[in-house]
């Protein structure tokens, strides 16, 4: 029996430590064969024709066929022949993830593969895994090649197992691109988030110290995370307990501020009460003070053992300080 065409796969996983949150990404930007751009030609230079035999959000099966894709000539491998099929396709920044990987299901003499990035961008390495599922590194060196502003990988072997894989993975090498990508991850993180209506943090604080409240609020966004304030949150007309009392229980934490008036928002009885509630429920409760605050009140007793963010001073770095008390890890900023 001839050979009529050989399969390829294009697949993204932008956040590989987190498969679920990846699923949620890409169905909201799902891969689309004309957008990446995909096509497949011969060592001839003749265009291949190509048909979908599978597709998900993150995930498109095709065939390539041994035909002329402009005449619909056909020529089909018979056993003994060889046929070099190339291909290429494109990913946006916004779909791309860590690793290429090439599945070998037909019989396949040579397998050559160029990943092109920007200059000095990322660290590529490689591994194969057997079809008896023994995973090592590739067997052959990736070379480098600089093209101007463009680095190749480029890396080539003959004589693959069938039914082996080969998987090339990157690691960002420059800490802005690392950043960038952190970003991506921590703004669909609150997109997620606003869709559910789960809120990290409750901003619990006095009217007359709202707009510098506001302002570390807008910070916090820029960070990824979902904060609670009654401006932002609550509709006109409606009274801010019962809408806080509905939601508290999906807010993770709370923010205390003190300002200029050196008065405690515990002061108010039913802000005090929603307070203990996140003790209760063993969530961080954080003091913050802000930088026009002369001094800082004494806390309650059910927040006397616990740090102060103290915004009068510029170390340690008080939104670090912050997005570590909320998180519960050490916060890595991003610009």
């Amino acid at each position: 029996m001839p050979l009529h065409c050989t399969y390829a796969r294009v697949a993204v996983c932008i956040f590989p430590d987190d498969m679920a949150l990846s699923a949620k990404y890409y169905r909201t930007r799902p891969l689309d064969l004309l957008e990446i751009g995909f096509r497949a030609f011969d060592s001839y230079g003749t265009k291949l024709p190509h048909q979908i035999v599978q597709q998900s959000d993150s995930n498109i099966e095709l065939n390539i066929f041994f035909k002329n894709a402009d005449s619909g000539i056909a020529f089909p491998a018979y056993k003994g022949e060889i046929r070099e099929v190339f291909y290429s396709f494109h990913i946006s920044e916004e779909q791309w993830g860590p690793f290429l990987e090439r599945h070998v299901r037909c019989p396949t003499r040579t397998l050559r593969v160029r990943l092109s990035f920007p200059k000095d961008l990322v660290n590529v390495w490689g591994e194969v895994r057997s079809a008896s599922g023994n995973t090592e590194p590739v067997p052959k060196e990736i070379t480098k090649n600089l093209s101007g502003l463009w680095e190749d990988f480029i890396w080539e072997l003959t004589e693959l197992e069938l039914l082996s894989r080969y998987r090339f993975m990157w690691a960002f090498a420059d800490h802005r691109a690392v950043a960038l990508r952190e970003n991506l991850r921590q703004s669909f993180s609150e997109e997620t988030k606003n869709d559910k209506g789960q809120f990290d943090v409750f901003l619990c604080h006095n009217s007359i110290d709202k707009p510098a409240v506001k302002a570390i609020g807008e910070k916090l966004k820029q960070q990824g995370l979902l904060p609670w304030l009654d401006e932002w949150e609550l509709p006109p007309g409606r009274p801010w307990q019962i809408l806080l009392e509905q939601q508290i229980s999906q807010i993770r934490s709370a923010a205390v501020f003190v300002g200029q008036s050196g008065v405690g928002p515990w002061q108010n009885m039913e802000i005090r009460a929603f307070l203990s509630q996140f003790v209760k429920r063993d969530c961080p409760v954080i003091p913050v003070i802000l930088p026009d605050c002369r001094e800082a009140p004494p806390l309650p007793l059910f927040l006397t053992e616990i740090t102060w963010v103290d915004f009068r001073k510029l170390s340690p770095d008080p939104i670090e300080q912050l997005l570590w008390g909320i998180r519960g890890t050490k916060a890595i900023l991003t610009n």
